[in-house]
């Protein structure tokens, strides 16, 4: 199970690096005060959503997620209770970006302008992984 777990996150991976993003994305409504417009869903909402429904999808079929796969969080290697408060406290915790510790370093290099904000939060979120 767990080299099935593998194959499917770089598979993922590849998928979301080939993926164009738009210049702005809407924040989700996690709490914070913004006067920015704001998406009127929870992140962790949003992750559970695309993972149950990408379960009922037909098995085969592009974007199905076998029922053998682990759940989201679990296949990120996040911590639940760390993620969830982290949710909660989102703008303090992070500013640019968000992910495991070296991929934030990256983005920093990628983007030399920006700051490592998040690197202690992500090491606390991110579980080990093998």
């Amino acid at each position: 199970m767990e080299l099935e777990n593998k194959e499917f996150d770089k598979s993922l991976e590849k998928q979301c690096d080939e993926t164009k993003q738009p210049a702005d994305l809407m924040a989700f409504a996690n709490g914070g005060k913004s006067s920015k417009a704001k998406i009127d869903f929870h992140l962790s909402d949003y992750l559970e959503l695309i993972d149950t429904t990408s379960r009922v999808i037909r098995e085969g079929k592009r974007g199905a997620v076998p029922e053998k796969i682990a759940p989201i969080l679990t296949r990120l290697y996040l911590n639940p209770q760390t993620w969830l408060n982290m949710l909660n406290h989102l703008q303090n915790g992070f500013s640019y970006a968000i992910g495991k510790m070296n991929a934030l370093v990256k983005y920093c290099h990628h983007y030399p302008s920006t700051t490592t904000k998040g690197i202690r939060l992500s090491q606390s979120v991110y579980l080990a992984t093998a």
